[in-house]
């Protein structure tokens, strides 16, 4: 099966902001219960990430106030901050619908409520619980190299979960070859912090005109299966 690497699209003229990473804050003060931000904050912490425990623990909360910027599109895929790790994007009721009939990993669709100059939107937060790391790998058919994409690359050889964790250099791929763990069923999943889908995923967001993401093609790392 072949894959499709989802980016962020920076582009000022599709996300009407020009930093190039939000679109729009969470406004804590503006939420109706306390300690929200501690909870929430809490709740994506990198700790949580980091365990990627196969398991949502109840979530009793929503996102009860996002404010977009002015000058911001209201696209599908919407930018926000600060980072919650686990969350990339709110997605509008339109992603809910087409990636609902889709084969997902474990996630939640938290709603959110977005404003923008005085008009409320709904969104959704999507949150993908579990990612694919190091365990999934199979090392002794995945390439490595210490080094920077664009820059001098040094190849290495890791046997290993063991020796991937202990090597002390940058740690990138240029070819990476999933084990028995990887569940081809799925036509969304993560690779530590990226989202890959499917061709039919591809297919379906391209026909639907989802906007504010960018499919490619991965080159770096090459995904093989």
């Amino acid at each position: 099966m072949k894959y499709y690497k989802l980016f962020v699209n920076c582009e000022p003229e599709i996300i009407g902001v020009d930093n190039g990473f939000s679109q729009g804050d969470i406004i804590w003060e503006n939420f109706n219960y306390a300690d929200c931000e501690n909870r929430i904050m809490n709740y994506f912490s990198i700790k949580k990430f980091i365990k990627n425990e196969s398991v949502i623990e109840p979530i009793d909360f929503t996102f009860e106030y996002i404010e977009a910027e002015k000058k911001a599109n209201m696209t599908d895929f919407f930018l926000f901050s600060p980072m919650l790790f686990g969350i990339k994007h709110f997605v509008t009721k339109k992603v809910v619908d087409v990636l609902s009939k889709y084969c997902l990993p474990l996630h939640a669709f938290i709603p959110a409520n977005i404003y923008h100059r005085g008009i409320k939107y709904e969104y959704y937060a999507l949150y993908v619980k579990v990612h694919y790391r190091e365990e999934s790998i199979d090392f002794l058919k995945s390439i490595f190299y210490d080094g920077t994409e664009y820059g001098e690359k040094e190849f290495v050889k890791l046997k290993n979960v063991e020796e991937y964790k202990n090597y002390r250099g940058l740690k990138n791929f240029s070819i990476l070859k999933f084990n028995e763990k990887f569940d081809p069923n799925l036509d969304l999943f993560g690779i530590w912090s990226n989202h890959y889908i499917s061709e039919s995923l591809k297919s379906a967001m391209d026909e639907a005109g989802l906007t504010g993401i960018v499919i490619r093609e991965p080159k770096n790392p090459e995904l093989v299966f």
